[in-house]
């Protein structure tokens, strides 16, 4: 009864701008893919800052247009609230949601340089990871962005899928970008299994991504895990203020 996608007509929230739009993704998804497979790949080589380990069984991220439809509902709820998005595939659903804001011209910045952009500002926050965390996730974090890197480097995470929203206030250009993932962190469990090589415990190597396993790697997303707690930022009604990436 929580799940967002339930009885959802699919409308923008009252909480929207009257001006706001979402975006067709369809140009977008394999580019998206790209920067996300690489990251995925870095990380599962063991080259992180302080998360010098090589991850046994990290999937490649294929793209989902269950999960892409979840993040639209999510995206056009115009809340940066945690929904319930569960559906019969992936039985637990991350997010991860970036906006940023610009003044001058609507097409001073196109929609896949900010997306990228956003993406990025995640990926930075992988700085902060450090092997003790990636064997046990803790239950708070010093930073909130640290989460948004984390869901990055989830080894079960198979698919994604985004969405994306622009509306303009008072002269003010926003854009808010919103990914649903196959999984979400799981605390007191680790980010990924660990191995001396990359991808030790793969049934088969993913020909593009090195260290990643390729894709059809099974890991039971659409499975509840035994004792599982999903982690929880705390709820902080400014985050939506703080939010935002520079766009210049």
């Amino acid at each position: 009864t929580n799940n967002l996608a339930c009885n959802n007509p699919s409308k923008f929230s009252v909480m929207c701008p009257p001006n706001a739009r979402t975006l067709s993704m369809s140009t977008y998804r394999n580019l998206l893919l790209i920067a996300f497979n690489e990251f995925r790949n870095y990380t599962a080589s063991g080259k992180q800052k302080y998360l010098k380990a090589a991850a046994a069984r990290m999937s490649r991220l294929s793209y989902s247009m269950e999960l892409e439809d979840l993040a639209r509902l999510a995206v056009i709820t115009c809340s940066t609230h945690k929904f319930c998005l569960n559906s019969q595939e992936f039985y637990y659903v991350g997010t991860n949601i970036g906006s940023t804001h610009y003044l001058g011209n609507l097409n001073d910045y196109e929609d896949l340089e900010l997306m990228l952009r956003i993406i990025q500002h995640w990926t930075r926050y992988a700085d902060y990871v450090n092997i003790k965390m990636g064997v046990y996730m803790p239950t708070t974090l010093g930073k909130s962005g640290i989460a948004k890197a984390l869901l990055l480097m989830a080894d079960r995470n198979t698919h994604v899928g985004c969405s994306a929203m622009r509306f303009t206030v008072h002269s003010v250009h926003n854009f808010v970008f919103l990914c649903a993932f196959s999984t979400d962190l799981f605390v007191e469990r680790p980010i990924y299994r660990m191995s001396m090589r990359p991808g030790a415990a793969c049934k088969r190597l993913d020909p593009t991504y090195s260290a990643l396993c390729a894709v059809g790697e099974n890991y039971e997303n659409n499975k509840p895990m035994l004792n599982a707690r999903v982690f929880q930022l705390p709820l902080d009604l400014s985050i939506g203020r703080q939010a935002y990436v520079p766009a210049i």
